[in-house]
Parts: structure tokens; C-alpha cells; sequence
């Protein structure tokens, strides 16, 4: 749609997808603070250029979700719920702060977005996949040591992959692809992993 996408206010209600529901709002949000989009789904797919605020009842297999905007300064509201997924996630002028976002459903999680992502907590366990990427923009650390991206599988693509001296990423995971293309890689893995790691 070129508009919003909207609940109709009821609690009862939700959409019901056996496979994969795909949601897009090219030009606007997807669902509101007070009224987040009911599902019932374990594969999403989420486009949107504004607000999106959505809640499962169901555990997510696969989450695929696109964030676009309109200029540097536009930034929007974010939160998605499911029974295992917890996600922190401000948009600011700063762009994307992935703050939390943990799963124990072996998600397979891909967030693309047009400004900068920040990552902080992102533990997705050993089964998981998380792919983050900017478009436009370059992938930061949090500043905070503490955190790290835990995953099986973690592919990051920006126009930079962290930064030198303490402010690379720390990832621990058993495969690892990295993609900088007007930048350096600058990701710590703290522990050992698999022999496929790439940048």
C-alpha cells in the first residue's frame, strides 16, 4: 500500500497466515503504539516508511524487516512482540538502535534499514541468524563491551563494519560474513568459531 496499515481495534481479531504474511506500507506505518497489527504468523515479512508496531501470537521462525525513510531527519516509532522475541529498538536521527533483541526460537532475523544501525544486545543462541544491513549507512557498536551479536550464522553489510581501537563488534558466532564497501571491518570475535568467516 502507499498509505497506512491499520488494526481495526479489536483484541479478538488478527491476521492468520500459514506461511510467510508479508506487510507493506512503502509510504507509511505499519500498525500504532496503541493499536499494534494482531498476527498469527511464524514467518514475517515488514516494509515500511513510518511507525510499525505489531504483535504475534505466535513464535517467529523467519523475521524480515525493511526500514525506510523520507531523509535523514525523519525517524519512527518501533516494536514488534512474540512469546520469545524481546526487542528494544529506538529510530532516531542517530538511526537504528538495535538495543535488545533476543530469541529462542532459532529466528532467522534480516533488519535492513537506510540509516545507521547501532547494535547492542542481539543474542539470538546458537541456532539463530541474524543479517543487519545498511543501506546508506555504516554498522556501529554499542560502546558498551558487555554486549555482543550471538547467532549461528551473522552477515553485516554497511558502508563500514564498526570502527577501530574499542569501538569494533564483538560477535560470537560459527559463521561470519562482513561487507564494507566505503569502510574498513572492524569486528572482535571473543571466542572461537566456524572456519567460514568472510569479510
Amino acid at each position: 500500500t502507499q498509505g497506512h496499515i491499520v488494526d481495526d481495534g479489536n483484541t479478538n481479531t488478527r491476521v492468520t497466515a500459514g506461511s510467510t504474511l508479508a506487510l507493506s506500507a512503502a509510504q507509511g506505518g505499519i500498525g500504532s503504539i496503541g493499536q499494534p497489527i494482531g498476527v498469527n504468523a511464524s514467518s514475517l515479512t515488514l516494509t515500511t516508511r513510518g511507525d510499525l508496531y505489531l504483535s504475534s501470537i505466535a513464535d517467529l521462525g523467519t523475521l524480515t524487516l525493511t526500514s525506510t525513510h523520507p531523509d535523514s531527519s525523519t525517524h519512527y516509532g518501533m516494536a514488534i512482540t512474540a512469546p520469545s522475541l524481546k526487542m528494544a529498538v529506538t529510530d532516531s536521527a542517530a538511526g537504528h538502535a538495535v538495543q535488545t533483541l533476543t530469541d529462542s526460537s532459532s529466528l532467522s532475523l534480516t533488519f535492513t534499514s537506510d540509516h545507521d544501525i547501532t547494535l547492542g544486545s542481539v543474542d539470538l543462541t546458537h541456532t539463530g541468524t541474524a543479517r543487519f544491513t545498511s543501506s546508506a549507512g555504516v554498522i556501529k557498536d554499542d560502546g558498551d563491551k558487555a554486549t555482543r551479536v550471538l547467532a549461528n550464522s551473522t552477515t553485516l553489510s554497511g558502508r563500514a563494519i564498526g570502527a577501530s581501537g574499542t569501538d569494533h563488534l564483538d560477535v560470537v558466532t560459527g559463521t561470519l560474513a562482513a561487507t564494507a564497501s566505503a569502510g574498513g571491518v572492524y569486528v572482535q570475535v571473543p571466542m572461537p568459531t566456524g572456519s567460514t568467516n568472510t569479510s
